[in-house]
């Protein structure tokens, strides 16, 4: 709330100088066009009755000072003694009805008989008022205002008239002022000169008080106010319609076109307001004006989206930027102009309204304007754009042919085309200044992006581990050097009865371990066996020998390991081999042939002629080819 439409503001270095210069100053808005009901905060000097006590009467007759104040307001404005109470059964509240006890108008306004006024003593008798002290005239003093602990005074008024503005009245009173050439009280001219700045303030106080001058307050102000604070939120808006823009097309330079006509609504607000004023409905630029200026930002925002986006879609279908746009425009019309004539059938219900009717204007002629123009100026501006076009087209398409799209193959060729002029370029210090401004431009794009692409994968759901699969019970874990548990291996997959086995690649510590030499004899008989073996295999089965558990074998490993060797010849493979199991088991690569029994019989032979080593703690791994002599029985180390 203000005081009125048009408040000034005095400050001034005295009292007496500040009251002369509002009086002189209420003249001027007197004179103003726009003024109305021009008044001031200044009293006119008048006269006032004050009783004076003489305590020394007061004293000696046993009344207080106290007691002559209470009677005498007591008389001329009345105490409340107690109040009638008005039983239930004639209304339902009880509201109280006071007892006042006053004198008598006739006789309170008449000093004389104010001085008959009888107060009563401690005693109990009572004098009277005339016997305690007299009544004198003095002058009333002037009120001093204040506002931020400094010394202020006022001078307001309302407007009218055909600008009913405030600001068209403070204009018409400055410039008054100023043709009168009016000097203040203080010696100095408000309307500046002699060095000394203008007198009147528009946005603040005086600086100091070392001058007549006063600052313009009022609706002013809140209006100031207001369109600043709405101005600042307006720009935020913008930039944050910024922002979501580039955000969706990875582009700087498009939603600069696609914000293109936000300024344009100016060209359908302004005149509508201008003709609702000449037509004399109102239309003043009001802060609801402001406030439907700010909303059609963002519906314009988003007519220019789906012409730039659908065209977009069509790029990446290989059509040019003109053509999509044309097909855009063809398109997209008919639901855009839905949209603008469903909000000016929405607005134009608080057309009348004396508060949102600005509102409803900004909307109506707003929208109306900028609908139309956006069909123009979107289009023009994607074509002057059309390599950004094809950059936002060829980012957001999943596959693209390996030349690209048409549109960037056409620009190639224009401007590989292109003559180049000489001597049209910049200078050399313009060429640095734009290469400098571009290295910034990219590196704030690559901030910008770098932020965006942070953002979304923050925003993202965080994928779980999976977890990790638990091992079986008994199952050693992977990498160990340990052969599993003591529970005997299951038995291997055997080879045919007459099947012998040939000892694999060369190993210095197996061949060792489990083979002794044989004699010239045995190889002779080996030799034959080969020759024999598919014979024997068809006639008679081999008889297997006893066999030993995988327990025994082993602890018999480090025995066989102690005990000197000689190399053995390895027998000839013979084309009935088959591959052995150690392939699939893990246990060694290598192959088996048909097996003679002359050289099982050596080999058992060589293994009780060796001599009783003592054992070692240390036990030796296991190698050689496991084969399964018998069923059920476990199989034995070569």
């Amino acid at each position: 709330p203000v005081m009125q439409s048009v408040v000034a503001e005095i400050h001034g270095p005295t009292p007496e100088l500040r009251r002369q210069f509002a009086r002189d100053l209420t003249g001027f808005f007197k004179q103003a066009e726009s003024t109305r009901d021009v008044d001031n905060y200044l009293r006119g000097a008048y006269d006032y009755w004050r009783f004076d006590v003489d305590t020394e009467k007061a004293v000696r007759r046993g009344i207080s000072v106290d007691a002559i104040n209470r009677n005498l307001a007591m008389a001329l404005g009345g105490a409340p003694v107690g109040d009638i109470k008005q039983t239930a059964g004639q209304q339902s509240g009880h509201e109280p009805i006071q007892i006042v006890m006053q004198v008598p108008l006739a006789e309170r306004s008449q000093i004389q008989s104010l001085g008959d006024l009888p107060i009563q003593s401690s005693q109990g008798f009572t004098v009277p008022l005339r016997e305690l002290g007299e009544f004198r005239k003095a002058p009333e003093e002037d009120i001093i205002f204040h506002k931020d602990l400094r010394g202020v005074e006022f001078v307001v008024s309302d407007v009218g008239g055909r600008l009913a503005a405030p600001v068209y009245a403070m204009f018409q009173i400055q410039d008054l002022i100023k043709e009168a050439n009016y000097t203040a009280p203080d010696g100095t001219k408000p309307a500046g000169g002699d060095g000394l700045p203008d007198a009147f303030y528009w946005f603040g106080p005086p600086p100091d008080d070392s001058r007549l001058s006063w600052e313009w307050a009022g609706e002013w102000t809140v209006t100031f106010e207001t369109f600043r604070d709405m101005g600042a939120a307006f720009m935020v808006a913008l930039v944050l319609i910024y922002i979501l823009v580039v955000w969706e097309f990875g582009n700087f330079r498009i939603p600069l076109v696609i914000m293109a006509p936000i300024p344009l609504t100016l060209l359908g607000i302004i005149p509508a307001h201008f003709i609702m004023f000449e037509l004399g409905l109102g239309g003043e630029f009001t802060a609801t004006s402001m406030i439907g200026w700010i909303a059609l930002a963002g519906i314009i925002v988003r007519n220019s989206i789906l012409l730039v986006d659908f065209a977009i879609h069509e790029i990446q279908r290989g059509i040019p930027v003109a053509e999509a746009m044309i097909r855009s425009c063809k398109i997209r019309t008919r639901p855009i102009l839905i949209t603008a004539l469903a909000l000016v059938a929405g607005s134009s219900v608080i057309i009348t309204d004396p508060i949102f009717q600005g509102m409803a204007i900004s909307l109506l002629a707003g929208t109306l304007v900028s609908t139309v123009l956006t069909l123009i100026v979107i289009p023009l501006g994607c074509v002057a754009a059309s390599r950004d076009m094809c950059e936002v087209a060829a980012a957001t398409a999943g596959e693209l042919p390996v030349s690209g799209l048409p549109c960037q193959v056409e620009a190639a060729e224009q401007a590989a085309a292109r003559p180049k002029r000489e001597g049209a370029g910049l200078s050399g210090a313009m060429a640095k200044v734009a290469e400098v401004l571009g290295l910034v431009f990219y590196a704030v794009r690559g901030i910008f992006l770098l932020l965006m692409d942070m953002a979304k994968s923050a925003l993202k759901p965080k994928a779980k581990p999976k977890p990790k699969p638990k091992p079986k019970p008994g199952t050693p874990p992977q990498g160990s050097g340990t052969t599993g548990p003591s529970t005997p291996p299951a038995p291997m997959p055997v080879a045919p009865a007459s099947a012998a086995p040939v000892t694999p690649a060369p190993a210095a510590s197996t061949s060792a371990a489990s083979v002794a030499t044989p004699g010239p004899e045995a190889a002779e008989g080996s030799a034959q066996a080969q020759g024999a073996a598919p014979a024997q295999a068809a006639e008679t089965p081999v008889p297997a020998e006893t066999p030993r558990p995988a327990a025994q074998a082993r602890e018999e490993a480090p025995e066989k390991s102690a005990a000197p060797a000689e190399p053995v010849a390895k027998p000839s493979p013979t084309p009935s081999a088959s591959k052995s199991n150690g392939d699939d088991n893990g246990f060694g690569g290598g192959k088996t042939t048909a097996a003679k029994k002359p050289n099982v019989e050596v080999r058992a032979a060589a293994k009780s002629a060796q001599p009783a080593m003592p054992s070692v703690q240390k036990k030796a791994p296991r190698r050689g080819i496991r084969l399964k002599i018998d069923d059920g029985a476990s199989g034995e180390d070569i």
